[in-house]
């Protein structure tokens, strides 16, 4: 998809999308914590993973890594690293 959307618009298209993923991301994120109460990163990560630990990739005090699957964003990182 990725690459149509190149094709048609040139190489900016990229650009557009990731800059549309990290602010769709943002927004996601606040309406997380807004509907939770809090915003900690342990209160994401249960949230994100139903409290099932073993989809916890890697954690550190300040990011976590989260197995998942149906990721556009990740979709979209992987296309471009192939592209790189």
């Amino acid at each position: 998809m990725i690459e149509a959307l190149e094709k048609e618009y040139g190489p900016q298209v990229l650009d557009i999308i990731c800059e549309k993923q990290l602010h769709d991301r943002y927004e996601q994120g606040r309406a997380i914590a807004q509907n939770l109460g809090r915003n900690e990163l342990n209160d994401y990560i249960e949230f994100t993973t139903g409290g099932n630990k073993d989809n916890v990739i890697s954690k550190t005090d300040r990011e976590v890594y989260i197995k998942s699957t149906g990721c556009l964003a990740g979709k979209i990182a992987y296309d471009m690293k192939k592209k790189i």
